[in-house]
């Protein structure tokens, strides 16, 4: 945390400590790993996004899909309130495929080789 006090103050920036997480690497698979020592107003994290891409500490793919998942669940639920409001068919079709299938289709494809069998299950659930 010095060497980040002294960058900030020779470039005359402010660090807000607030906001400030802290993510520490490993591998996956590690079964003896020791984290650093907390340090008071850090916040340990093990996922985190940094201009809108996710990133964990092992380096997974989890989160983006969980991500994904949970807007496209979140969206399914608003297109039922709407239908349990009587919209029609056809305009149910057309939201479906703006605010649905459109972040599904454009995110999936780069993360097709993460996703394992635990979230096929969720993406046929939706």
């Amino acid at each position: 945390m010095l060497l980040v006090s002294l960058m900030s103050d020779t470039n005359k920036l402010q660090v807000n400590v607030s906001k400030t997480t802290e993510l520490v690497f490993r591998r996956p698979s590690a079964r003896h790993f020791t984290v650093p020592p907390l340090l008071p107003f850090i916040e340990h994290v093990a996922v985190t996004k940094l201009f809108g891409i996710y990133i964990s500490v092992t380096f997974s793919a989890a989160a983006p899909v969980e991500h994904i998942l949970y807007v496209a669940i979140q969206r399914m639920y608003l297109l039922t309130q709407l239908k349990s409001q009587g919209l029609s068919r056809n305009a149910l079709h057309i939201i479906l495929t703006a605010i649905v299938l459109s972040v599904v289709t454009c995110a999936l494809p780069f993360l097709r080789a993460a996703v394992k069998r635990r979230y096929a299950r969720m993406i046929l659930q939706v």
